[in-house]
């Protein structure tokens, strides 16, 4: 097995040996592409996986071409991500790959695949906090790193003619792109670590059990995975029926979907997002406890069977997986209304029964007397609930699970950012900024950024956090090699009789690594309330029936 890498094209004066002064140029089954030298990496930016496809359409593989492609700057966002710096714009054309690889490539490196979070409606690959500058740097854990963009929101998950979930038929397309030319990077296509974060950690839960991913990784990594359900496409209907008229976009399927092509992007996204929301509100939808307006649908094709489902029966990759999650995760995460009115006792009431319904009084009644939140204002009470149901216990349920086919590490990240470590999250909630371990507080810990990274994204770290960013993002690799005995070092394996787990923070004891403890039972008493209440039929939404409504 060899690395197509060709001599570097210098483009300095000759001789030079500063970074930035040379393109470096890869040869691909499809072609060649030129990235860049950036000295103690190489990076191709803007790689197109596929062909581009049109609105609501699935994609089809990418065709070869000839010459050499440029891959040296990133490819505009999918609507509705959001712009970035060093992203051109939003576009529907948006389909691309970034790989990063170590300076001096060798073959057979592990590949780590990232899937960015968003509530799959935000996000790029592109993302300054996804780059992998640092994340390949280490000679001591070499791997190819990946990310990618995926269609989004309406334009993702929209029931059209190719099905409900192009979206998520976007990521298998890019990992079976990983599997056919990342060789050509150095990258081992038989070693493909699958990770993301919040969304994106839903959608390796996803991977997990759709038929169509199976063999494109080998190792998963979920950090925040999220407790919520996946509408069938009988639910998914209605909610595109309102979608549709939002726009003005009525009568039979057919002719909705020639209409809804021909609005704008920013015309779908505004009125689809809204419409989604409002039709929660509006309706007494057994699946409104998904809080998300767009998911990847099961629609008994590309997605058999409710992913939760699936896993309980054994249907699912028997790979080892990682299943993270923060130690407060919701005080960023539930919607900035919530923190206005749960303080006050009704509000709070309506957002308990919202979340938990008939079992409301009993999770009240726990919350109020357990000793851990019994003196809290009632946003953090609500919001710990909300921590444990979608996120602790959930993840803790999964991994109970997984661990019964496969090896499965359960950890909990409690390092609390410093002001300047997590300045997303702190703008969302101060608590996030003073004391807190927030949603996607982990990131800059798991992907730990260069100074070209910090300048785009303004964090800071202080000399503890940029060892533990070291450390734990070393954890991440280690993981990627492959090796269970060398990975049980490093993370603690996880037993449902044991129910140990790992917490991750600067002052930790646990050897090599010094920044992690382990612990038995974290949030015990909390998640045994909610699974006595029978929680894996809650929120969870696992279904009694494995009959699809078509």
């Amino acid at each position: 097995m060899t690395v197509n890498w060709l001599w570097p094209v210098f483009i300095g004066v000759i001789g030079s040996t500063a970074s930035h002064s040379a393109d470096i140029v890869v040869q691909t089954p499809l072609g060649s592409l030129v990235g860049v030298n950036e000295g103690s990496y190489h990076v191709f930016r803007g790689i197109r996986y596929v062909e581009a496809p049109g609105r609501f359409e699935a994609a089809s593989p990418r065709k070869a071409w000839n010459g050499t492609l440029s891959a040296q700057k990133f490819g505009d966002a999918c609507f509705f991500g959001g712009r970035v710096k060093g992203v051109e714009g939003l576009s529907e054309d948006c389909l691309f790959a970034n790989v990063w690889a170590p300076p001096h490539p060798t073959s057979n490196m592990p590949v780590v695949v990232f899937i960015h979070g968003g509530g799959f409606l935000f996000g790029t690959g592109a993302d300054p906090r996804y780059w992998g500058d640092n994340f390949v740097t280490d000679p001591s854990t070499p791997v190819v790193y990946v990310t990618l963009n995926y269609r989004m929101g309406i334009l993702g998950f929209y029931s059209g003619e190719a099905g409900a979930n192009v979206g998520f038929q976007d990521q298998q397309m890019a990992l079976r792109w990983v599997r056919d030319n990342i060789e050509s990077f150095g990258g081992n296509p038989e070693q493909v670590t699958l990770s993301g974060q919040s969304a994106g950690a839903m959608s390796v839960q996803v991977h997990l059990v759709a038929p169509g991913s199976r063999g494109l990784f080998h190792r998963a990594f979920m950090a925040s995975t999220v407790g919520l359900h996946y509408r069938n496409l009988t639910e998914n209907k209605a909610f595109v029926d309102s979608a549709a008229h939002g726009v003005g976009c009525f009568g039979l399927f057919r002719d909705q979907v020639s209409c809804m092509r021909k609005k704008k992007a920013s015309v779908l996204d505004a009125a689809a997002v809204v419409s989604g929301y409002l039709f929660h509100l509006q309706s007494s939808c057994n699946e409104c406890d998904n809080l998300l307006p767009w998911t990847p649908v099961v629609d008994g094709v590309v997605i058999p069977q409710p992913p939760l489902d699936m896993i309980r029966q054994g249907e699912h990759a028997r790979v080892p997986v990682v299943v993270s999650t923060v130690r407060n995760e919701s005080l960023a995460f539930v919607p900035g209304i919530l923190h206005g009115i749960t303080d006050i006792k009704r509000g709070y009431d309506l957002a308990m029964g919202v979340l938990f319904r008939d079992n409301a009084a009993t999770v009240k009644a726990h919350y109020a007397a357990a000793p851990d939140s019994a003196g809290m204002n009632l946003t953090t009470r609500f919001a710990l609930a909300v921590t444990d149901t979608l996120f602790t216990c959930y993840g803790r349920y999964i991994a109970r699970l997984l661990a019964a086919d496969s090896p499965t590490y359960l950890s909990t990240f409690m390092h609390a950012p410093s002001a300047d470590a997590d300045p997303m999250n702190g703008a969302l909630d101060p608590s996030c900024e003073k004391g807190a371990t927030c949603h996607a507080g982990d990131l800059n810990w798991i992907i730990p950024n260069s100074a070209e990274m910090r300048n785009l994204t303004k964090l800071t770290y202080t000399p503890q956090e940029a060892a533990l960013a070291v450390k734990y993002s070393s954890a991440v690799r280690i993981f990627a090699q492959g090796v269970d005995k060398v990975t049980e070092r490093y993370w603690l394996r996880y037993s449902a009789k044991a129910d140990e787990s790992l917490l991750w923070s600067t002052s930790g004891s646990r050897e090599p690594l010094m920044i992690s403890d382990k612990t038995s039972g974290y949030h015990n008493d909390h998640c045994n309330m909610l699974e006595s209440l029978g929680f894996p039929l809650g929120p969870w939404r696992v279904q009694d029936t494995t009959t699809i409504l078509l």
